[in-house]
């Protein structure tokens, strides 16, 4: 058996005939951080949700450390597959307590889902999200990134092995984007294996693989070091990218803008 996230030969998308996602393969190693990048459009999502079980691929296959998720029953997804998807409408006027406490009922079918080991699993899917102290706050009145810790806990609460996460960091400021992908980080250091939809490239560098998904729809998978270079970028997104720096940071790619390029002209010989 295969440990870890594998997707082999996969093709998917709306129609048979046209794919968003062509014959794409990669890997992802057990209790590993991946970052999934590409411009607007490219299939992300798409693969994000075929992955998860939640969209039939048209050919190729998935295997989650040696399990198909198309081949099982809902509950035992819920319980291998946390996933987030890029927008949820959340019920403003619910606790945090009780939305996470929703997602049992994946997992339990209808029967009573507020029996006192289902609230001990959400105030544990809580504090492994640093949310716990957030758990009688209504959601309606929670920050954005507030808000996403509630939705990761969710996510969470059944137990799963694999986080699937469109990006999780969008509309954050950049402390909650930083700290969004350092809890990630803590539960990944944790045995969970998480793949991160994201156009913080700044942050990606930081995982411990990359897929970048081109403008023809190829995926590539590696290393960022790799992966995330800034031929490859520009190529995926159309723009130039040069690497920058900061202390105590690995070089990290940016996108030129005019000005940028210009003066990278002006210092052409």
């Amino acid at each position: 058996m295969t440990e870890g996230m594998e997707v082999m030969g996969l093709s998917a998308g709306h129609a048979a005939s046209n794919p968003v996602i062509r014959d794409a393969s990669a890997k992802l190693g057990s209790g590993r951080l991946g970052c999934m990048v590409g411009r607007n459009g490219v299939g992300k999502s798409t693969l994000l949700e075929t992955i998860a079980g939640l969209r039939a691929p048209f050919a190729g296959r998935v295997r989650l450390d040696g399990v198909d998720p198309h081949a099982i029953a809902a509950p035992a997804r819920a319980g291998l597959i946390g996933y987030l998807p890029q927008a949820d409408v959340v019920p403003r006027g619910l606790s945090a307590l009780d939305y996470v406490l929703l997602a049992r009922r994946a997992l339990q079918g209808p029967w009573p889902f507020d029996r006192d080991e289902d609230v001990a699993a959400a105030h544990a899917a809580l504090e492994a999200c640093c949310a716990d102290p957030l758990a009688d706050r209504r959601l309606g009145a929670m920050s954005g990134g507030e808000l996403q810790r509630v939705r990761l806990a969710q996510a969470m609460v059944g137990g799963a092995r694999f986080l699937l996460l469109d990006e999780p960091s969008s509309h954050l400021d950049p402390r909650h984007r930083i700290e969004t992908f350092a809890l990630l980080r803590g539960l990944v250091d944790r045995g969970i294996t998480a793949l991160v939809v994201t156009h913080d490239l700044d942050l990606a560098t930081g995982c411990d693989a990359a897929w970048l998904i081109g403008a023809d729809g190829a995926l590539t998978s590696g290393s960022p070091d790799d992966v995330l270079t800034p031929e490859a970028l520009g190529a995926a997104f159309g723009v130039p990218f040069q690497f920058a720096t900061a202390e105590g940071r690995k070089p990290f790619p940016v996108p030129m803008g005019p000005e940028s390029r210009a003066n990278a002209r002006r210092r052409e010989p």
